[in-house]
């Protein structure tokens, strides 16, 4: 079946205004980067294709060029089916793929019902000490080394969980959350990232409890579209239950 590409055009488009919240963006001649104020972390300093140029190597010296002078690590962010010429030329740069996922996307029509217990949706009302210790939680869970966060970062997400530009949901021990989701950049289509439990909290529905809570919020808030990136079959078999479907291929690319 040949690809949807004005729906997978649609990801691409909001993945691009996902970035950009909290970030500075850059026009390049046939990309945009997204710099993050707060540090070099990998899944916030990237850059997307924007314009087919004449030419792929002229376009990747100038973006190159730019994440050197920024002091950030070259990372790209694609659908394959979109820029199908772009991997190669990447290669020949240097540059490895880093992650291969099937792309995968629910629209509002077969979003998930029934019980989301024992998730609840994390609120504005956060402390700092909470938000932080939720960052650093999830972070770690990813093998992302230890950071402190800072209070400006801990204050934008409190903004976007306030205005439901980010949904975040959790289990909680007590204190301590023990598995995770969220939807970001919630605008009518939203990515679902950040799906973790811990090692000890894992093959019990904890982290499907907290994606379907995210998306009831969502779809009764307006939302239409939830896609996301499944890298591994276990992934992909937890996304199935919950009516995603295969769409396209992302890739990343980084040094």
């Amino acid at each position: 079946m040949s690809p949807d590409l004005p729906l997978l055009a649609r990801l691409q488009a909001q993945l691009r205004r996902a970035l950009a919240s909290r970030s500075e963006v850059i026009e390049l001649s046939a990309f945009r980067l997204h710099v993050w104020p707060h540090g070099n972390l990998f899944y916030r300093n990237i850059a997307v294709p924007m314009r087919r140029p004449a030419a792929w190597d002229p376009a990747l010296s100038e973006l190159l060029a730019r994440f050197d002078a920024l002091g950030r690590s070259p990372r790209l962010e694609f659908v394959e089916e979109l820029w199908p010429d772009l991997p190669a030329a990447l290669e020949v740069r240097g540059l490895r793929c880093e992650m291969r996922a099937m792309a995968m996307a629910l629209d509002a029509t077969r979003a998930p019902s029934g019980s989301a217990e024992p998730a609840v949706r994390l609120g504005p009302e956060q402390s700092d000490e909470r938000l932080a210790r939720f960052i650093a939680r999830a972070e770690a869970v990813f093998a992302m080394p230890p950071r402190a966060i800072p209070t400006a970062e801990l204050d934008e997400l409190r903004g976007e969980l306030a205005t439901g530009r980010t949904i975040t949901t959790a289990v909680l021990a007590g204190e301590q959350p023990v598995a995770a989701a969220s939807l970001a950049g919630c605008d009518g289509t939203a990515e679902l990232v950040g799906v973790w439990a811990l090692p000890g909290q894992r093959r019990q529905g904890l982290a499907a409890a907290c994606c379907r809570l995210a998306i009831q919020e969502f779809v009764r808030a307006g939302g239409e579209l939830v896609w996301l990136s499944a890298p591994g079959t276990d992934g992909e078999r937890l996304y199935r239950r919950l009516g995603f479907v295969a769409v396209g291929t992302q890739l990343n690319y980084a040094w």
